[in-house]
């Protein structure tokens, strides 16, 4: 669903979105946003963890300790 924001920027400002935008202007702030977010660099951390094969190792072997057999994967 789309919203409709109105924003008061600086001419430079918004010229130099506008260029890089390359006329996608609502794309190119969503864009900018979206990276910023803490639910975007929560998610890239737990890529990363899982991407850790090591700790993956460690922590199945840990629930298999304390649980018996679980599979985590």
């Amino acid at each position: 669903m789309l919203k409709e924001v109105t924003l008061s920027l600086e001419e430079d400002v918004y010229n130099t979105m506008a260029m890089l935008a390359q006329g996608k202007l609502n794309e190119y702030i969503s864009s900018l946003v979206r990276s910023r977010s803490p639910r975007t660099a929560l998610e890239e951390a737990y890529k990363a963890m899982a991407a850790d094969t090591e700790r993956e190792q460690e922590a199945q072997e840990w629930c298999n300790a304390n649980f018996g057999p679980v599979d985590i994967q």
